[in-house]
């Protein structure tokens, strides 16, 4: 049966965390979490794709091409320092799975829990709310999301359903405001994008 699409919150990632014990897994979900990236692009980021001089982690989208540059804060700093390799994948074991054996394992994570409506692009609904609480205009929401092309008004919904999510479960939301527009015909070929973990889109700059 249909479920609308929204984000996962705060206390369900929380939930989430502390019942995966398995440190790849565990890592997994932070970055998605801070990065909202696809699971297949998460999961296929390499050591040699972070920069530290200016603790960005820079690829190219498995699904479009697209280049891609986003900028990770200190939890993510400490994964990669700390718990995840220093040279090939992040992650080895999960880059290995099929992207629906991910989401099933995701989802049986979820059913164990009794988490019901998300699955692992929640994870990038909640980036995206996260960023229209910092910039409610939503001029960029479809940009972020990568996904919504059947309509201008097709990321205003998610977006909204996963905000009512998130005030469902006592997390503060914003008030909205307008539409989104598509703005990803708008971006110059070859430009990535600059996205902080929680506040808005930003250009970045000509990779070559």
């Amino acid at each position: 049966r249909f479920q609308p699409k929204r984000s996962i919150t705060t206390a369900e990632h929380e939930r989430i965390l502390g019942a995966e014990k398995n440190p790849e897994w565990n890592a997994f979900y932070r970055f998605c979490w801070h990065l909202g990236g696809s699971q297949t692009d998460v999961a296929s980021l390499l050591a040699e794709d972070v920069d530290w001089n200016t603790q960005t982690i820079a690829y190219r989208r498995r699904k479009t091409g697209t280049p891609v540059v986003l900028r990770f804060g200190d939890e993510l700093a400490d994964l990669l320092r700390n718990r995840l390799p220093v040279q090939g994948p992040l992650f080895p074991r999960l880059v290995e799975l099929h992207e629906k054996h991910r989401a099933k394992l995701f989802n049986r994570r979820c059913r164990l829990l009794g988490i019901k409506g998300v699955s692992l692009h929640s994870y990038r609904y909640a980036v995206s709310l996260r960023q229209a609480c910092a910039q409610p205009s939503f001029c960029l929401i479809s940009e972020v999301e990568g996904e919504f092309d059947a309509g201008p008004d097709a990321g205003h919904g998610v977006v909204r359903s996963a905000m009512d999510a998130d005030r469902g479960s006592g997390v503060s939301s914003c008030r909205t405001r307008g539409s989104p527009r598509r703005s990803r015909a708008a971006t110059p070929p070859g430009f990535g994008r600059l996205r902080w973990d929680c506040g808005p889109v930003r250009r970045g700059t000509r990779r070559d």
